[in-house]
């Protein structure tokens, strides 16, 4: 549509403000300024929240404030997934938020242009949440791509490796959207994996440690 219109309006004296995410195809055809925009400041989150949501217990309103990380769609579409009791605190809010059928397609667009190598990858970081794989623990079965994986997941700005060896996702609904978009024969081979990998550690005469905490395989029900 943005091709058709700019074929169309080429020499019309005619101002048009679009939207378009990072690398999307609206942002390469315009021949003007891009306008990078940013995630909205706490207090303006906080401020569009309470605007929708003013129903929200204090606990709630936190979790999905901290889970947005200032993304507004974000803060729209979290409160309506959980049920009504966890909205007013009332009931225990899941360890995953879910994420709703909107921001669940936003995620799995962007997820879905990585190779199968890089989306295994960033599965195994997503479940490898325990004290255990502290530092980086999950890289033993990161496969023999690793290096050019880790690449690609930070030239695209989806994730990047910190110092102590964790893999820190750009948002934190990232970690959530891959978990969910996963099959269940996948999550359970990482699983696996993860096992394997922590199990070799142990016999290799390190501690031993519980074992990981790692996100559930059904995904959370939705209200």
């Amino acid at each position: 549509m943005f091709a058709f219109l700019h074929r169309r309006s080429t020499r019309l004296p005619v101002v048009m403000v679009t939207a378009s995410r990072p690398g999307g195809r609206s942002a390469q055809i315009w021949s003007a300024e891009a306008v990078d925009v940013g995630a909205l400041p706490q207090a303006d989150a906080a401020a569009l929240l309470d605007s929708c949501r003013p129903e929200l217990a204090a606990t709630t309103r936190d979790r999905v404030l901290a889970e947005a990380a200032g993304n507004p769609l974000a803060l729209v579409e979290l409160p309506g997934q959980l049920a009504a009791a966890q909205q007013r605190g009332l009931a225990p809010l899941p360890e995953r938020l879910p994420l709703g059928r909107t921001l669940e397609r936003v995620f799995a667009e962007r997820l879905g242009e990585l190779p199968p190598d890089v989306g295994r990858l960033l599965l195994l970081a997503a479940l490898a949440t325990g004290p255990e794989f502290s530092r980086g623990g999950w890289l033993r079965v990161g496969g023999e791509a690793l290096g050019e994986a880790l690449t690609r997941l930070d030239a695209d700005g989806v994730a990047r490796l910190d110092e102590s060896g964790q893999l820190v996702f750009r948002h934190p609904l990232a970690r959530t959207a891959v978990v969910s978009a996963a099959s269940d024969a996948d999550r359970r081979r990482a699983h696996r994996d993860l096992a394997e990998a922590l199990a070799r550690t142990t016999r290799a005469g390190s501690p031993t440690r519980p074992p990981p905490r790692c996100c559930p395989t059904t995904p959370s029900p939705t209200a």
